[in-house]
């Protein structure tokens, strides 16, 4: 269990730019569905959020969340600030602002981390303060949940940090990409990127940096990717 502290806390506490928005795809479950812990079902005063870190209380910590089931396919936008914990056996792109930030509410596990680096180098009130304490409706949760069919699958606000879309290839056609700085992985299917100067074969599994300089990219072949991107620039 964690969480990752939002923009404004990362600039007044840890001096950088960005917090750590995410959100996940699945791509794969074992059994056709997984499991994951979003928020906290009921408002959690800050001496008990202390309490269960201070005592590492992971299953007091788990069973005050929500538990959300997904299956391949499923979106689940996670805005900074909200615990959350990803349950076993599932494979999921993860798509979050450029920064590496995250308060670890449930360290013990880990061998090599100590109480303080899971605290960012911060005291420990400073850091819990971080985590969104109030309670995550049933209603909040469902506008974090989308599915790669749907048209636009991010759900609104996730677009304030990211953008993602799913593209698809069939033998005889092609996907013309207009210049843009992103990352495509390749979910099933080989095929090749085309570009002015270079070609590059892909297949299911790999993952290809598209920087802008590259200009209009062509994929051809038989297969479907996830591309992600930043957002939109405001001038």
């Amino acid at each position: 269990m964690h969480a990752h502290p939002d923009g404004a806390y990362a600039r007044r506490e840890l001096h950088v730019a960005n917090g750590k928005t995410e959100a996940w795809i699945v791509l794969d479950a074992e059994g056709g569905e997984g499991r994951a812990w979003v928020g906290f079902r009921e408002d959690v005063d800050e001496a008990t959020l202390a309490e269960w870190f201070d005592t590492q209380d992971a299953a007091a910590m788990l069973a005050a969340m929500n538990e959300v089931t997904l299956r391949p396919g499923d979106v689940l936008f996670v805005p900074a600030g909200i615990p959350h914990s990803i349950g076993e056996g599932m494979l999921i792109l993860e798509l979050q602002e450029p920064a590496d930030l995250s308060i670890i509410l449930e360290y013990e596990p880990y061998e090599r981390l100590t109480k303080q680096d899971s605290l960012l180098g911060l005291d420990e009130a400073t850091a819990l303060r971080a985590v969104d304490r109030s309670a995550l409706s049933e209603d909040a949760i469902a506008g974090c949940l989308g599915h790669v069919d749907d048209g636009s699958f991010l759900p609104t606000g996730a677009e304030t940090f990211f953008r993602a879309e799913g593209l698809s290839v069939r033998p005889g056609s092609a996907v013309e990409l207009a210049p843009q700085f992103s990352v495509i992985v390749v979910t099933d299917g080989t095929g090749q990127l085309a570009w002015d100067g270079g070609t590059l074969p892909v297949t299911a599994g790999e993952t290809v940096l598209v920087p802008f300089g590259a200009g209009r990219v062509r994929m051809t072949g038989e297969l479907s990717a996830l591309r992600g991107m930043p957002p939109e620039s405001r001038a």
